[in-house]
């Protein structure tokens, strides 16, 4: 399910309370205005009042809940922060975090303690405590491996907890589609989590090139829903060039058209064309079911894509200085356009002199229903273990938290991604919201199901075209994982 927002961010922002997965209809306000007229008659007009349009937060009732509330969070790729900010420092997360847990404390009476570990360690803690009877964590942000634990009966059913409004825009409606089970819910994700608005797909290319060669910007074709894999393809068919003329393309020297880092990359155009191995049956059901000739359609194109001399697609391995020396071709103006998760946009580009321009991965083709960006495994995913004493508590700051963000923090996606202050491209900012709102979830590749889980790397690591023969091969050990998966949803009953 896509939903498709409206394209001008600035004024969605303004209306973001009333547009979610379940929209109502604002109450027309008025009042009532007396006019004095000459001889002390009065007439009475009705106009219109000037109110703001409400917030998400107001949806949350002003309350003392009292005590802590201790979140226990995965420190990978400084997932913490999307909670942990001391004190404002003036770094622009780091402040909108910091005022967003302030209006939470004090509308609730809570104090949040925020702590971290390992992510392995984060799903062993909530075992230990639902074994052992303890409640020291009252929120727990893990990772994709912890979606395991839902199955393995870890997890408290999210979908049971009255004070949470899961259909709210605020929370990834996308994500509680692909993880409902039996109309079960057990991890979320959120605005509350601003990682998991960052680990996701998006591409940049360098304007100042675009000017130079005259090809006009991709911005236009994104709006009229044509931006595909085959636009970006002619787009970057006759771009590049051997620098040093030595007859071949090399990272450290030459001009490329496009450029990727292979564990995300792989993924991004592949998701990008709207493909789930995991779908629903006519009962609504998630079962292992998929378009074969699609799926290679997919592959073949994403391999005609990327495996080209002009093209750089780091498959090597994944130490941090490698990563470094692919994103610096783009920041050295030495790439046309770079595919990037959007965390990394701020990291590697902010410091880049030539303007660039944001928007998000191309769709497989003009019929495709909306954009689909691919969201990054590694993201925390939020959930409580099943012994928790007062889920409806737990579910009461988890909505603060996460409208509170809506509200105040997401709205400054563009100076969290790219680390500028007071420099908004209006133009990516639009794009911006397009990508975080049309997150891509395949549950199988969350649940890492054998073979299928990462077979889009597999292909473009191996340059593997015998794609219907690997499907084949995958076929039976998946669908012995994914029955197993099932069956442990059933047991819970």
């Amino acid at each position: 399910m896509k939903r498709i927002l409206s394209l001008f961010c600035a004024i969605l922002m303004l209306v973001s309370f009333a547009v979610s997965c379940g929209t109502s209809e604002p109450a027309d306000t008025t009042v009532a205005t007396t006019t004095a007229a000459v001889g002390g008659d009065t007439t009475a007009a009705t106009t219109p009042a000037e109110t703001e349009p409400p917030k998400a937060f107001d949806s949350v009732p002003t309350q003392q809940l009292g005590g802590e509330f201790h979140i226990r969070y995965a420190m990978a790729d400084n997932c913490f922060e999307d909670f942990h900010a001391e004190t404002l420092n003036g770094d622009v997360k780091n402040d909108l975090i910091y005022q967003r847990n302030s209006m939470v404390e004090e509308k609730l009476g809570v104090d949040l303690q925020i702590s971290w570990n390992e992510y392995p360690e984060i799903n062993n803690e909530c075992k230990m405590q639902m074994q052992s009877g303890a409640h020291d964590f009252d929120l727990f942000g893990g990772h994709r491996t912890s979606l395991a634990l839902s199955y393995q009966g870890f997890q408290y059913d999210l979908a049971k907890i009255p004070t949470l409004n899961l259909n709210g825009e605020w929370w990834d409606c996308d994500y509680v589609e692909a993880v409902t089970v039996n109309d079960s819910v057990y991890t979320v994700i959120g605005d509350a989590a601003i990682s998991t608005l960052l680990f996701v797909s998006s591409m940049t290319f360098n304007k100042n090139m675009m000017d130079e060669a005259n090809i006009a910007y991709p911005y236009d074709l994104v709006r009229e829903g044509k931006w595909t894999l085959d636009a970006l393809k002619t787009m970057t068919a006759d771009f590049g060039s051997d620098l040093n003329g030595d007859g071949r393309y090399v990272r450290e020297n030459d001009l490329f058209a496009l450029i990727g880092w292979g564990t995300e990359s792989s993924y991004s155009l592949f998701y990008s064309c709207d493909f789930a191995f995991v779908n629903r049956n006519t009962s609504g059901d998630p079962v292992l079911e998929f378009d074969t000739d699609k799926l290679v359609s997919i592959l073949e194109k994403n391999l005609d894509l990327w495996i080209r001399d002009n093209v750089y697609l780091h498959t090597g391995t994944a130490d941090a200085k490698e990563h470094e020396l692919t994103y610096t071709m783009f920041a050295e103006n030495r790439a046309l356009f770079s595919d990037i998760v959007l965390s990394k946009i701020g990291t590697f580009y902010s410091a880049m002199e030539n303007d660039f321009g944001i928007v998000p991965p191309p769709k497989y083709d003009e019929e495709q229903d909306g954009y689909a960006a691919y969201l990054g495994y590694t993201i925390p995913v939020l959930f409580i273990s099943a012994n928790a004493p007062d889920p409806e508590r737990t579910g009461t700051v988890m909505e603060a938290l996460c409208t509170a963000s809506y509200d105040n923090v997401t709205p400054q996606m563009y100076e969290i991604v790219t680390k500028l202050k007071n420099a908004r491209d209006e133009d990516s900012s639009e794009m911006i919201e397009i990508i975080i709102r049309n997150k891509f979830i395949d549950t199988a590749h969350f649940y890492d199901l054998l073979g299928y889980g990462s077979m889009a790397r597999t292909i473009m690591t191996t340059q593997n075209h015998n794609i219907a023969s690997l499907v084949k091969t995958y076929e039976r050990v998946a669908a012995k994982e994914w029955e197993k998966i099932m069956s442990g949803f059933e047991k819970l009953g």
